[in-house]
């Protein structure tokens, strides 16, 4: 090994250096590349989901049994950091821990972009210029789920659950802090005697270089014994019942740190009112207990309930993970639609991929005039090279009923590069999912189409493939929507053409239609504004199918 050594480092010819460095790397049992920060703490990569006591560094004892680190999700502290930064929440932060504090012991409230937040900064025992901020009302802790959805944060509840035993778990109360200063430690837990039911997730979000420990942990049997917690990316501190921890002692010259508290818990009848003393804004309502009691299960039961599930209205609507696929039902009677009506699962990222190359090629500033005041003719089309490729544009003919509009590759060129966009949405996961539901020996992405419009007055019901032995599909991919639209489509029963239902699009959600599936764009008069999505049609192509296939093509 070592003749192959080349450079000042490692040392040439140097055996005792390479035998020193034996499974640095990776040893089949979870080790990474770059470990977080020791100190005084046993610091392991943890992938997202992933568990794991916190154990002393010295002794390899553990510090507390409800004293836990959670690997996270690899997106989900950038999705909060978003969040944080679409509301202002730092530039507000900046001047809360800045030239413009709260008082101590005191709170305000804060609307923004039409939710409203409680503000707070604790009482003087905490030793710090600290102020938190958390949902005010019901609308923004509802919006606040959205976004742990988003990030994936179903993936740490499971491995919370999964690690803890616990029957259930709900997300019961949110929030983001910030602090500059702090100059002495107030021991605290987050929550007494729940039966080890319940949890405060920190997940660090905006750091200061070069800053101490952000946290400081006692010891479960020795009071006296404390130790330096440092926050890392992808990693979050997880503090249960009577787990003690204070703010580390810092004093910033310049900037603050940022980050999120998430509260979890397993409501039972037996810990409810332990629970509810650990709620300190004015949603959750404070020593509501019949509230804590109609949270039971809300985000996790271990049978695939998850955070954000999709509206339901006609049809019944699982909450899909990526790649996951499902036949669609109706509410009411549980009976399929139809055969070859499909959900699919996208992952996280790809409506946001798509929406990107949306924006940087100006598609959404030409739909907004095509759908506007500059319509092509019904049943025209032109062509729109954009960036050195070529686009056709058409509109349908008067039998839509609406001014949709639609554009897809019209050379080889700008169809390839197309498919790097899906390549790099993660689309392969559709792709097998798909194939796998519906017993499929191969899939080719035919045709891709950017879609939209903003006004429909009749439905069109229509199928996109005919007989092609159930093995090509319509995946329509919502990306940009209309607040209050009713339902963007209609569908219809496979057995009743008189039964049909309105079907609302869904982040992280496509409807797939095959064979013969029915559908209609729903009846839409946006007075503002305009939806758009994206069509991707697939097929397994043999020779059996191809004449029927091709019918489809409309490009």
């Amino acid at each position: 090994l070592i003749r192959g050594f080349t450079q000042s480092y490692p040392p040439q010819n140097d055996r005792q250096w390479a035998l020193d460095h034996v499974a640095m790397h990776y040893d089949g049992k979870g080790k990474k590349i770059v470990a977080p920060q020791g100190g005084d703490f046993l610091r392991p990569y943890l992938d997202p989901g992933q568990v794991s006591n916190l154990y002393w560094a010295n002794d390899k004892k553990m510090v507390h049994p409800c004293t836990l680190e959670a690997g996270l999700p690899r997106h989900f502290q950038d999705v909060l950091m978003d969040y944080a930064i679409q509301n202002g929440f730092i530039d507000y932060f900046a001047d809360l821990v800045g030239d413009h504090p709260l008082e101590v012991d005191s709170t305000a409230r804060k609307n923004v972009n039409g939710l409203d937040w409680l503000v707070q900064r604790p009482n003087q025992k905490y030793f710090s210029n600290m102020h938190w901020m958390g949902p005010a009302t019901k609308e923004t802790h509802d919006d606040f789920l959205k976004v742990l959805s988003k990030g994936g944060f179903d993936t740490v509840l499971e491995g919370i659950a999964k690690k803890k035993g616990l029957a259930s778990l709900s997300v019961v109360q949110v929030t983001y802090m910030a602090v500059s200063f702090c100059d002495g430690y107030f021991f605290h837990w987050d929550f007494p005697d729940t039966g080890a039911k319940a949890f405060n997730i920190i997940v660090p979000l905006m750091g200061v270089d070069g800053s101490p420990p952000e946290l400081q942990i006692q010891d479960d049997e020795n009071s006296e014994r404390t130790g330096g917690y440092k926050y890392e990316k992808d990693h979050a501190i997880v503090f249960g019942d009577n787990a003690m921890h204070a703010t580390g002692q810092v004093n910033y010259t310049e900037g603050f740190r940022m980050g999120a508290t998430i509260y979890i818990a397993d409501i039972t009848q037996d810990n409810v009112d332990e629970l509810i003393r650990g709620f300190t804004q004015s949603y959750p309502p404070q020593n509501d207990r019949q509230w804590a009691l109609d949270h039971v299960a809300m985000h996790y039961d271990g049978k695939g309930k998850k955070i954000v599930a999709p509206q339901g209205g006609d049809f019944l609507r699982p909450y899909l993970d990526p790649g996951q696929v499902s036949n669609l039902y109706w509410a009411n009677d549980k009976k399929m639609v139809h055969p070859c009506t499909l959900e699919a699962g996208l992952p996280r990222h790809f409506q946001d991929v798509l929406m990107d190359y949306a924006i940087q090629n100006g598609f959404i500033d030409y739909f907004a005039d095509l759908v506007g005041d500059h319509p092509l003719e019904v049943d025209s089309t032109a062509r729109k090279n954009v960036n050195g490729l070529d686009w056709l544009v058409q509109r349908p003919n008067q039998k839509y009923f609406s001014n949709m509009h639609w554009m897809g590759p019209a050379t080889k060129e700008t169809h390839d590069d197309f498919l790097k966009v899906l390549s790099k949405g993660g689309f392969d996961t559709v792709l097998e999912g798909i194939a796998k539901k519906k017993g499929l020996a191969s899939l080719s992405v035919v045709q891709v189409t950017y879609m939209a419009v903003s006004f429909c007055d009749g439905y069109f019901f229509h199928w996109d493939f005919p007989d092609t032995g159930a093995k090509a599909f319509n995946i329509i991919v919502p990306l940009m929507g209309v607040d209050g639209s009713p339902p963007e489509l209609q569908i219809q029963d496979d057995e009743n053409s008189e039964r049909t239902g309105g079907y609302k699009y869904e982040k992280d959600h496509a409807i797939v239609f095959g064979d013969n599936a029915m559908h209609a764009t729903g009846q839409v008069n946006y007075t503002e504004g305009f939806r758009m999505g994206a069509t991707i049609y697939i097929a397994d192509i043999t020779q059996d199918n191809v004449d029927e296939l091709i019918r489809g093509f409309t490009q």
